[in-house]
């Protein structure tokens, strides 16, 4: 049976595929709190950025303003499903 959702659901390019790893990997790193889940610390990407050997300072900026901006989201949706729902 065709899902519509599935077929016009986004498709990740892969020159990306490394940032949505890199989120995948650093996620379960956050620390719970009283409210939930807080964000991915600083220091945890330091920690991905020494382990993978990532060591341009421009490739640095801007995995963790993509890194940052989608955990962002993720917690909104996240905060917002606990109060509605």
């Amino acid at each position: 049976m065709p899902v519509k959702a599935l077929e016009t659901r986004p498709e990740l390019k892969q020159e990306y595929v490394w940032l949505y790893n890199a989120y995948s990997f650093l996620s379960p790193s956050r620390t719970l709190g009283a409210v939930g889940e807080y964000y991915i610390p600083l220091s945890e990407y330091e920690a991905y950025f020494s382990i993978f050997k990532i060591e341009e300072v421009s490739v640095r900026e801007f995995a963790l303003t993509v890194l940052y901006q989608v955990d962002h989201a993720m917690l909104s949706l996240r905060y917002a499903e606990k109060t509605t729902g």
